[in-house]
């Protein structure tokens, strides 16, 4: 009995922790009564789910924030059925981007007995390295003056690039650095401006590098290699919608090269695979051998055109010229000349 006495303090308090860490959950998810009455009074909320309360001509007004390159924001709205009798229901919900610019709206018009569901999202590039958004939602008809609740649901998914933790750049100046393997890519456009990737990839001189670009579905894409300048070396698009793209460029000089992969036609269809193969250039057999051929005919020659400068130098000297020759013709006539006198 005194050991169960000692313990029951102890018991008590971790069950203390236990409630206050339940509460503390449950409010962190759950109670949100009402939003800001304008974008700068916009409450910050974070992903989970929140009962809120709303009335007429007042719409609720939240923010979003760190949402980085590569992050698909999805913003849903329950909106619970008005009573049998009662007016229609019509009912906004809209995102905008930092500036207070719309990016996307959804409304629906309910009928009594009719619940509806509201859904906006957006997915984020590497045009800022963190994106802040703002959520309004507002009711135009309302069946009654009391404020009513609705459910609000905040969920960020990933799309990041090559396996990286972001979004390849749309730009030179943000390009994802990768190596030679296999990788998966998203582009958005239909509800973003991610709508190209641009790689950097490492090259030695002699070395060849094959792309090969597989949409998951119907998309068509343009594929673009620059070298380190930026010059544009080769460029392929798709054949047809859902077409494989394949193209390859050889480096002759060590540099960094730059791979572009831009997609062609708004599609659901935003996944692609992209696979990298480096090799350096091979010589051939063949090659070998007639180089070998070459490199031996012209070390032969050469050493003929030496021999054949030796001996016709050597020819030179040993022989007399023609002024000895003529020299002692002209002494022997005088040597003639003078025995017959």
């Amino acid at each position: 009995m005194k050991t169960m006495e000692m313990f029951k303090p102890g018991i008590l308090i971790l069950m203390g922790i236990f409630l206050i860490g339940s509460l503390v959950i449950a409010s962190a998810d759950e109670s949100l009564l009402e939003g800001g009455d304008s974008f700068n009074n916009a409450v910050q909320i974070e992903p989970g789910s929140y009962d809120c309360n709303i009335s007429k001509d007042n719409p609720d007004y939240y923010k979003i924030i760190n949402i980085t390159p590569g992050q698909k924001l999805i913003i849903k709205a329950d909106i619970p059925a008005v009573e049998s009798g009662s007016a229609n229901r019509k009912m906004e919900l809209s995102l905008y981007d930092e500036e207070n610019q719309q990016l996307m709206l959804d409304e629906e018009h309910l009928i009594p007995d009719e619940i509806g569901t509201l859904t906006v999202f957006r997915t984020a590039s590497s045009i800022k390295s963190s994106n802040i958004f703002y959520l309004k939602i507002q009711e135009e008809i309302r069946t009654t003056d009391d404020p009513y609740s609705y459910t609000l649901y905040i969920s960020i998914e990933d799309y990041f690039d090559a396996a990286s933790q972001t979004d390849a750049g749309n730009i030179f100046g943000t390009a994802l650095e990768i190596t030679p393997g296999d990788y998966k890519g998203y582009l958005e456009i239909d509800d973003g401006d991610d709508d190209k990737d641009i790689y950097i990839i490492s090259m030695q001189s002699g070395e060849n590098l094959d792309v090969t670009i597989t949409p998951k579905g119907y998309a068509k894409f343009k594929v673009i290699i620059y070298d380190q300048d930026r010059v544009k070396a080769s460029e392929e698009i798709s054949a047809n919608n859902g077409a494989i793209v394949r193209t390859s460029y050889n480096s002759s000089i060590s540099q960094d090269i730059y791979l572009e992969i831009n997609k062609r036609l708004i599609s659901s269809d935003k996944e692609y695979s992209l696979i990298l193969t480096l090799e350096a250039e091979e010589v051939t057999e063949t090659e070998s051998t007639e180089s070998a051929t070459e490199e031996t005919s012209t070390e032969e020659a050469s050493i003929e055109d030496t021999y054949t400068e030796e001996a016709s130098g050597d020819d030179s000297e040993g022989l007399p010229g023609f002024e000895v020759i003529f020299a002692l013709a002209g002494l022997l006539t005088v040597i003639c000349l003078l025995k017959r006198r």
